[in-house]
């Protein structure tokens, strides 16, 4: 029996940005949406969503950033979560600009944005664990 707890697989390209570093976060970002959707009308949304997610899980310093961790947090906005609420008190800025955006989305836009985000992660986390096998 494995007694230790399977490892959250790490954001290796984010533990690489300085803390806040937006233009490094949205190559992140960029990275993780690979080529889904590279042409497609919601791209850019999910970029800003990733770019977003990616710098509030960076700004938690109890918490080293996981792909599992960005799932989480994206499935959590699928469920009902409001990404602006939350965004929108941040203390960083690129956050509140974010949350200002997302929220003038027509909410199918958000939601197909926010599906490829959650899309492009589960592909990265697979990719990951066959790596690992």
């Amino acid at each position: 029996m494995d007694r230790n707890p399977p490892q959250p697989q790490p954001l290796a390209e984010l533990h690489a940005c300085d803390a806040g570093d937006v233009c490094c976060v949205r190559a992140v970002a960029e990275a993780l949406l690979g080529e889904v959707d590279p042409h497609g009308p919601f791209r850019r949304d999910a970029r800003l969503i990733l770019t977003a997610a990616c710098l509030h899980l960076q700004a938690d310093v109890a918490v080293r950033p996981s792909l599992s961790g960005l799932l989480t947090l994206l499935r959590s906005f699928a469920a009902g979560q409001q990404s602006t609420v939350l965004w929108a008190s941040s203390p960083m800025q690129f956050l509140q600009y974010a949350a200002a955006e997302l929220a003038a989305l027509d909410p199918y836009v958000f939601r197909a944005a926010l599906e490829t985000c959650i899309q492009s992660t589960v592909r990265r986390m697979s990719k990951y664990d066959s790596k690992a096998v």
